[in-house]
């Protein structure tokens, strides 16, 4: 049974259907049998796939299980987040949970790993697919995604679309005019001014959007310099106040060079020899905004 599966395994590119396991004579008690022995698990509902990676990402099982998907329903098209990570932009992990697919249906259906939707946006221009699965246009995945999730992903994915010159300022403004009407257009109304495409990770996209829907008003990428010159470009100068953000992801400091650190520290050195203030924000400070508002606020009002 086991070499059965894993020629499965091997012909599926890492998958099969509950039909090719009947076809190659195994049956739903042998399925069973090789789940349980952790030879192979169930992905979804008629689809089996190779044992978990310890190392997956949720953005990696979600990119699995869109596969799943299509391995089950040949004419599924890519929509909504699902189709803004086949763009290979930035997605938040709490909106993987469902891959989001478009087919001819009437009505939108809900499975533990699925969302099926009526057909409603047009497909990637050029025939853009990912690993030949058809995907909608960027400007539309990013739209559902808000319309499904909110401000924050919509934001998220825009800002690193705009950075990349994949889409434009101008674009993105005439969103809101797509969906009038909508249930949830609101929440595009709301994500297209906070688009600047200045942030140059999904961190800082954060940061001033938290930040900007608390009052906080940010300049973004400021060069600031001294007698000696150029001390470097800070994330986020707050607007009339000697006042800057940092965010820091887990690369600047993932090498563990003491030569890193230092100059890190020297550079804050001269910020702080100018009269600035300089907060640093981690990703556990973006888990609660009210915080990090709060914590900003009162070393602005401090710094009047």
């Amino acid at each position: 049974m086991d070499t059965i599966v894993a020629d499965l395994l091997q012909l599926g590119d890492g998958m099969f259907t509950t039909t090719s396991a009947r076809t190659a004579g195994l049956t739903g008690y042998e399925l069973n049998r090789a789940v349980r022995r952790k030879v192979v698990r169930r992905l979804t509902r008629g689809v089996y796939g190779t044992p978990a990676d310890p190392a997956s990402t949720a953005a990696d099982e979600h990119r699995l299980m869109c596969r799943a998907a299509r391995l089950l329903h040949s004419d599924a098209v890519l929509t909504g987040i699902s189709a803004v990570l086949a763009h290979g932009l930035p997605v938040l992990q709490e909106s993987l949970k469902r891959v989001d697919i478009e087919r001819p249906v009437r009505q939108e259906v809900l499975t533990s790993c699925l969302r099926i939707r009526p057909l409603r946006w047009p497909q990637s221009e050029h025939g853009t697919t990912w690993r030949q699965i058809p995907l909608v246009g960027l400007d539309s995945a990013i739209i559902q995604a808000t319309l499904d999730f909110g401000v924050l992903p919509g934001v998220v994915a825009a800002d690193a679309a705009v950075h990349e010159g994949r889409l434009t300022l101008d674009e993105v403004k005439t969103w809101p005019d797509k969906v009038l009407g909508w249930p949830g257009s609101g929440r595009v109304r709301a994500m297209c001014p906070l688009v600047d495409g200045s942030s140059e990770s999904p961190g800082e996209s954060l940061v001033r959007v938290h930040l900007a829907l608390g009052g906080i008003d940010l300049v973004p990428q400021v060069d600031i310099h001294d007698s000696r010159g150029l001390i470097g470009r800070v994330d986020f100068l707050v607007r009339g106040r000697m006042v800057v953000l940092e965010f820091d992801g887990k690369v600047k400091f993932a090498s563990g060079d003491p030569s890193v650190l230092w100059r890190e520290k020297r550079r804050e050195d001269r910020l702080r020899a100018l009269g600035y203030v300089v907060i640093r924000i981690v990703w556990a400070d973006l888990m609660q905004p009210a915080a990090l508002l709060a914590r900003v606020r009162a070393v602005v009002n401090a710094a009047a």
